[in-house]
């Protein structure tokens, strides 16, 4: 390992995308493939669930740890990989910048891409916090990679 590497800052990415589709079947094959490339293939499965509230609705959700020497470019990532299915964004969190440690960085979308993103994105939701995961655990809490 470089030195450089001992001293990267680890981050874990938990991502929440509202897809509108009519089939899970059209999901699967059109959809998420387009997503994946757009977040470099995440290496955690999906997980689906349709709205009960709005049945053409479908969440899914995954995560993935990054590593970078800086603050910066762990954020610079993260929005090169939410642009694309977002022209307009809420961000949270920025302040890490300046201070040059991560805590917390979240972004949101309920804007949904209108040339180029994908189509059917109609909201996205992301949370980078401290730290690497080793596997999601269901319910939205997190597996630390040391445990």
């Amino acid at each position: 390992m470089s030195d450089t590497a001992a001293h990267d800052i680890d981050a874990h990415v938990y991502w929440s995308i509202y897809v509108r589709t009519s089939t899970h079947r059209k999901l699967k094959e059109v959809h998420l493939p387009q997503i994946e490339r757009i977040l470099d293939d995440p290496p955690y499965r999906w997980e689906i669930r349709i709205e009960a509230e709005n049945p053409g609705l479908i969440r899914i959700e995954t995560s993935q740890n990054l590593s970078a020497p800086t603050v910066d470019e762990i954020v610079t990532t993260l929005l090169r990989r939410a642009s694309p299915m977002s022209r307009s964004w809420t961000l949270q969190g920025l302040e890490d910048l300046s201070r040059g440690e991560l805590q917390r960085i979240s972004g949101w979308s309920g804007s949904p891409q209108q040339n180029g993103g994908p189509p059917a994105v109609e909201s996205v939701f992301f949370e980078a916090l401290p730290g690497r995961i080793s596997r999601p655990v269901p319910h939205g809490t997190w597996s630390d990679a040391g445990s």
